[in-house]
């Protein structure tokens, strides 16, 4: 935070650029950065746009126009579309201090974690056909990454 000049806060700097966080592709509502703050009002980039920055300027530079927290976080924790695992493992990590019954508590996860139990059980069939038809896709593209590093060496 910029400190205050005669007593008045001061606009976040333009020059300094916060990261969009990835997010499950179920969630819905305003995105949030890296470090956790709404995107309204702020210079943000998209997760792929800062990685492109951080490969043309360097750590070092890249690091002097961005939040330290979201340059951190981005390089620390795969986005949904790399890893879907990790990055609903860093979202449960949120809820790793969390109390049931706690007044103030953000549910969201788990609220989703339930709604996806409850969709699972009221179309069983349907979740069995699409979790197989993933797990043969899945399949192909270990079968075309194994292709590609054959043909490589």
């Amino acid at each position: 935070m910029i400190p205050p000049v005669d007593g008045r806060p001061q606009p976040p700097s333009p020059y300094l650029e916060h990261v969009i966080r990835s997010r499950p592709p179920w969630r819905r509502g305003e995105d949030l950065t890296e470090c956790g703050k709404t995107v309204t009002g702020r210079a943000v980039i998209t997760r792929d746009a800062f990685l492109a920055k951080v490969r043309k300027q360097g750590q070092q530079r890249s690091a002097m126009s961005t939040c330290m927290t979201c340059w951190h976080t981005s390089r620390n924790h795969p986005s949904w579309a790399e890893d879907p695992v990790a990055s609903l493992l860093r979202e449960a990590g949120r809820f790793r201090w969390h109390i049931p019954g706690r007044a103030g508590a953000d549910l969201t996860f788990h609220d989703e974690l339930r709604a996806i139990e409850a969709l699972i059980a009221a179309h069983p069939d349907e979740w069995d056909e699409l979790l197989a038809g993933i797990g043969e896709t899945v399949r192909l593209d270990d079968r075309r990454r194994q292709k590609r590093r054959r043909h490589a060496e």
